[in-house]
C-alpha cells in the first residue's frame, strides 16, 4: 500500500490537472456575473486512501445561487478528492478558495489541500480529525 506522502503526491497530480479549468471557469463567471461561483462539496462520502469515487453531489448548490458549476466546467467521472469552492469579499477584493479533501484510513485523519484564487496561493497539505469539532472552514 502506498504511503501517505506517495498518496498525497498522486492526488496532487489530479488536483494540478483540474485546477486550471476551475480557475478559468471562475474568471469567466466573474466577468459574466460579477462574482465567483461557490461550489458545495462534490461528494457525500469523501474519497479515501487515494482511491477515486464518482461525485454524487454535483447537482447541489448554495441556497443563494442557482448554478452548480456544471455550467462552467465538467467534473471528472471519478475523483480522488471531495472538492468544494468557498467565496469571499473583503478589503482586497473578491476571492475564492478551492478545497480538496480525502480521508486517510490508517490514521483516521482527513487530508486537505487549499488553493486560493485568483492568486493561486496554496496552503500545502494539512490534516484534521473530521470527528472533532469544529471542522475547519
Amino acid at each position: 500500500m502506498p504511503t501517505l506522502d506517495q498518496t498525497r503526491a498522486a492526488v496532487f497530480q489530479a488536483i494540478d490537472a483540474s485546477v486550471g479549468a476551475i480557475f478559468a471557469a471562475q474568471a469567466a463567471r466573474l466577468l459574466s456575473k460579477g462574482s465567483y461561483l461557490q461550489r458545495l462539496p462534490t461528494h457525500t462520502t469523501i474519497p479515501a486512501d487515494g482511491g477515486t469515487s464518482a461525485p454524487d453531489n454535483v447537482s447541489s448548490h448554495p441556497s443563494d445561487e442557482h448554478e452548480t458549476g456544471e455550467e462552467y466546467f465538467t467534473l471528472p467521472e471519478q475523483m480522488h478528492t471531495c472538492t468544494s469552492v468557498n467565496v469571499s469579499e473583503g478589503p482586497q477584493g473578491k476571492a475564492f478558495v478551492c478545497v480538496f479533501e480525502f480521508d486517510w484510513s490508517a490514521t483516521g485523519m482527513r487530508q486537505r489541500y487549499e488553493i486560493t484564487g485568483p492568486t493561486r496561493a496554496d496552503s500545502g497539505w494539512s490534516e484534521y480529525d473530521p470527528t472533532a469539532s469544529p471542522i475547519p472552514a
